[in-house]
């Protein structure tokens, strides 16, 4: 005897059909090589640009050597800045400053969940790193709005 299946199996089944049958008709290709996979960042890229955690102030996040990790760069000890501390997920420089661009200003919202993720796991990766009570975004202007579109 067949068991009937839920609506949630049903649903399950669906999505992942769904999702199959998308790839197969639209391809991904990794955001920075261009090389197929099913993720916006193929593994080589994502170990090459996000993989090891690099020295940094823990006030300002500019990059320290790593003899100094932990410590607080000398333009953070001379004048303090009004904030406690910065975290990121990578350097905005070559290659990765070109996906933010992408996101910006060529509307490649899928790259907005990437970001999300990376900047994720960048806070989960803090030893003892307290989340904050409240993320404020910075909103754009009603004539950036309109350029953007989002």
């Amino acid at each position: 005897m067949l068991a009937t299946p839920t609506i949630g199996t049903m649903r399950a089944l669906l999505h992942r059909g769904g999702a199959a049958l998308l790839r197969g008709a639209l391809p991904a290709s990794c955001a920075l090589c261009a090389a197929g996979g099913d993720e916006l960042l193929c593994p080589a890229c994502a170990a090459q640009f996000f993989g090891a955690a690099a020295a940094r102030c823990p006030r300002c996040a500019n990059p320290l050597p790593d003899s100094a990790r932990g410590q607080l760069c000398g333009a953070c000890r001379a004048e303090p800045p009004a904030f406690d501390v910065t975290l990121v997920a990578a350097d905005y420089a070559m290659p990765l400053d070109q996906l933010v661009l992408q996101l910006k200003f060529g509307h490649r919202l899928a790259l907005a969940t990437l970001f999300a993720r990376l900047l994720r796991d960048a806070v989960l990766q803090q030893p003892g790193f307290t989340l904050p009570a409240l993320l404020c975004p910075v909103p754009l202007g009603p004539r950036r709005l309109a350029e953007r579109g989002y």
